[in-house]
């Protein structure tokens, strides 16, 4: 297996809103993602799909590519992940994916889906390059958005300065063979 990567992320904004699960995001999500040129999302599984370079059809990798449909066609970059924005002690299990918006995917952006998950997938992030944009903890019902003094100014809400804090994508890639099967899509017997 390839090592670990840590991966500090810089913010993309010198102030924020922190965001919860009491607030209409609709208008956020939606400035949030035009100005975004990725999005990622994370899928929680009980163990990872890829031994080596060896892809053995689990019911878990089945679970995974039917999971994968949605946003395949977008899909540039995975990483299994033991701490991610918001999170620092998630699974070796978890997957993070890094999508570009505007790889033709339309995600159903709402409150609902923001803090339910959207199909199988959780804890949803914007970057504008490499920089973080937003990112909300699903389960745990928080988040935050950063940004300059006009686009919250645009959206109507009073934003606060930046305290500095550690945000960090931690974890190694998919193994190339189990990347190469979700990305083709072709069904696992």
């Amino acid at each position: 297996m390839a090592s670990v990567r840590r991966e500090v992320l810089e913010v993309a904004g010198d102030v924020c809103v922190q965001l919860d699960r009491q607030q209409r995001l609709d208008a956020v999500l939606e400035r949030a993602w035009r100005s975004s040129t990725h999005f990622a999302l994370i899928r929680r599984g009980r163990m990872r799909v890829d031994g080596a370079d060896v892809v053995v059809p689990t019911p878990e990798l089945k679970r995974l590519q039917r999971d994968f449909e949605r946003i395949r066609g977008a899909a540039v970059e995975s990483r299994w992940v033991s701490s991610w924005p918001g999170t620092t002690s998630g699974s070796s299990a978890a997957l993070w994916v890094r999508c570009r918006t505007d790889g033709g995917v339309r995600l159903p952006l709402n409150d609902e889906s923001l803090w339910k998950g959207i199909d199988g997938w959780d804890d949803f992030q914007l970057f504008e390059g490499a920089k973080l944009k937003l990112f909300v903890c699903s389960h745990e019902g928080f988040g935050t958005v950063w940004g300059n003094e006009r686009f919250f100014r645009d959206l109507g809400i009073v934003p606060a300065r930046w305290r500095p804090e550690t945000h960090e994508l931690v974890g190694e890639p998919m193994a190339p063979a189990s990347w190469s099967l979700l990305m083709q899509g072709t069904p696992i017997p």
